[in-house]
């Protein structure tokens, strides 16, 4: 009798053991990952991506880490700085997305958007908007050009949520650059949040 009860103990001891890690593993898991393909936020007719971080360091320090953020770890295609106060920086940023790259062909977006941070003690805010997007080899020709040469540019409404990008013999080419654009501000976030917390 006394072996069935400690027995019954045994298992529900170890079960909720199983439970509690469980759920600190999805609540790590679900802060290491904060943005997902599958909720796209719309303000308006615009995506915008935020995040708060909450690390008890006053705005200077987080003004500091995001400089050194920017500078070290963010290894954009390009960057300018848009505003730049002790409360609020707002940089616009180009990333180069290599969705899919073969010896004979090669799958990649630009995706520009704005980066900004407004500081508090204690807590930042972070906002992902504007985002726009071009195929390489249309962002590569404008580069090269010295005149505008309006080529396709897409919102981030148009890939994130309406899908309106296709590619001949692509299938499911709007949700490659989601995932990728997704897992990129993902990556930036993941990183700030490891600067912050140090």
């Amino acid at each position: 009798m006394a072996t069935q009860l400690f027995s019954k103990r045994r298992t529900v001891g170890v079960t909720f053991g199983m439970v509690v890690l469980w759920l600190c593993t999805l609540t790590g898991y679900a802060r290491s990952i904060p943005f997902s393909t599958d909720s796209i936020p719309v303000v308006g007719e615009e995506v915008t991506f935020t995040y708060c971080f909450d690390v008890d360091i006053d705005k200077k320090e987080y003004l500091t880490r995001t400089y050194f953020f920017m500078d070290r770890e963010l290894n954009p295609y390009k960057g300018a700085f848009l505003k730049n106060t002790e409360d609020t920086v707002v940089c616009r940023v180009t990333d180069y997305l290599d969705i899919e790259s073969s010896v004979l062909h090669v799958f990649g977006m630009y995706m520009t958007y704005d980066i900004s941070f407004a500081y508090r003690d204690a807590s930042c805010d972070l906002s992902i908007s504007n985002i726009q997007f071009m195929e390489k080899s249309y962002f590569e020709r404008q580069q090269e050009s010295p005149r505008n040469l309006n080529l396709t540019m897409f919102s981030g409404k148009d890939i994130l949520v309406d899908k309106r990008y296709t590619q001949l013999f692509k299938r499911g080419a709007s949700d490659k650059i989601a995932a990728a654009a997704v897992a990129r501000l993902n990556e930036v976030v993941v990183k700030l949040e490891a600067y912050y917390s140090e």
